[in-house]
């Protein structure tokens, strides 16, 4: 009987363990895959960052360029006011220039 009894006694400590290591190893199981769910968020966080990073930098390129075209344009538009304006000023000139043959007829 004492011998049965220790026998019973270290059945049910097995068991017992066999328990703790199956909810143990339940308890990791859960801690890996949110372990793992976090480093997924993590990366898709990064990832997003970079894809809003990148996005700024091409948006910050087209405003240059938009800016370089800008400037260019209005480049042009002053070159175009100054041509205008020396074209005026030689017509006024033949135009005195041609008062002054008349006048000199």
């Amino acid at each position: 009987p004492k011998h049965v009894l220790l026998l019973a006694m270290l059945t049910v400590t097995a068991l017992g363990c066999v328990v703790l290591a199956f909810w143990a190893g339940r308890a990791l199981s859960v801690l890996r895959l949110d372990a793992k769910a976090e480093a997924e968020a993590h990366a898709a966080a990064e990832r997003e960052a970079r894809l809003v990073a990148e996005a700024a930098r091409e948006r910050e390129a087209q405003l240059v360029a938009e800016a370089a075209r800008a400037r260019l344009e209005a480049e042009a538009v002053v070159q175009a006011s100054a041509a205008v304006a020396a074209k005026e000023h030689a017509a006024e000139k033949l135009a005195a220039a041609r008062a002054e043959v008349v006048r000199l007829r």
